[in-house]
């Protein structure tokens, strides 16, 4: 792992007076050891970090990890209102998410690597969730039997990123454990429609959505229009597949504010004016990476008064990663 450290609040090169840190990011230029990295919990970090940022070297020649199950227990003992977690380039196969600290609402994860059954419930977890967190126990890579510790995070929101393990089973184990406000899947190959179809009631309260790199087609979005109404922010950037049809069936997410449909190649004009028409709350549409016609986009914001539509075309290599 390695190691440079900033925080909003007193901190210093030489000391790390870091009890007023509310963000701490981990990163190059330093190599941080497990040891290094236990001292800092133990004597720097404590109740007033909001947010922490970590990332490793699963892309390094050099493949040892820092980040264990009993430094997750302690952080989640010493820093109770963390609520913030960033994983970059991290193996974490040997890691429960049991282990997580409890007071966790956001997750991301960027090019890491989960285990298959990373977000199930282990058995006996409603349990042991009541236990007393006063003792760390004996802590087995990845299992799930830690006894007396708090209870794993319920994240409302989840960021995961070229993760290229991430599929429907953890998709559909995450949904069932936790109510998220917030699902964004960048490169998630190995999500499909039917993985949504099986998650999508559970998902229900999510206001943010991104499928970016999903291997949907628009049976998937009958599930997100069906079971996903209260949508604020729906981002399909790159959805190659969808077509009219599949654009269709977003016609009753009246809350929703901003539709992205960038390099979406597919979708005619006249279906886009009709959806978006009947969609009340929508003020942003983002057109980008597709090659309509002036007149076509004239038609567009024509209809389309009260919502603000951009279409701006750059090479498909430069495309941005959400």
């Amino acid at each position: 792992m390695c190691c440079c450290c900033t925080c909003a609040g007193h901190c210093s090169n030489q000391g790390l007076s870091l009890s007023l840190c509310l963000s701490l990011s981990v990163r190059a230029p330093r190599q941080v050891n497990s040891r290094i990295l236990w001292h800092l919990v133990r004597h720097y970090l404590g109740g007033t970090l909001r947010s922490l940022r970590l990332k490793g070297v699963l892309h390094s020649v050099r493949k040892h990890e820092s980040l264990t199950e009993a430094l997750l227990l302690e952080l989640g003992k010493r820093c109770p209102g963390l609520n913030a977690l960033r994983l970059i380039e991290m193996n974490l196969r040997g890691i429960s998410y049991e282990c997580l600290p409890p007071s966790l609402l956001t997750l991301e994860l960027t090019h890491c690597e989960i285990p298959l059954h990373w977000f199930r419930v282990a058995p006996g977890a409603s349990s042991s969730s009541t236990s007393s967190s006063s003792s760390s126990g004996s802590v087995g890579s990845g299992g799930g039997g830690l006894g007396g510790r708090a209870p794993p995070p319920r994240i409302e929101n989840l960021e995961v990123d070229s993760v290229p393990n991430f599929s429907d089973q953890h998709l559909q184990s995450l949904a069932a454990r936790t109510t998220l406000k917030t699902l964004l899947l960048s490169e998630a190959y190995r999500v499909t429609d039917g993985g949504i179809e099986r998650s999508a009631e559970r998902l229900s309260e999510v206001v943010r959505l991104r499928l970016y790199g999903c291997n949907i087609s628009d049976g998937a979005l009958r599930h997100v229009g069906r079971h996903l109404t209260q949508l604020r922010a729906l981002d399909l950037t790159k959805f190659c597949s969808m077509t009219d049809a599949g654009l269709a069936c977003l016609v009753g997410l009246k809350s929703l504010q901003s539709l992205c449909v960038e390099y979406c190649y597919q979708l005619s004009v006249d279906q886009l004016v009709s959806v978006c028409a009947g969609l009340p709350s929508l003020t942003k549409l983002n057109l980008n990476g597709n090659r309509y016609s002036e007149e076509e986009l004239q038609k567009i914001r024509q209809s389309l008064p009260n919502c603000t539509v951009t279409n701006e075309l750059q090479e498909t290599d430069s495309i941005p990663k959400y």
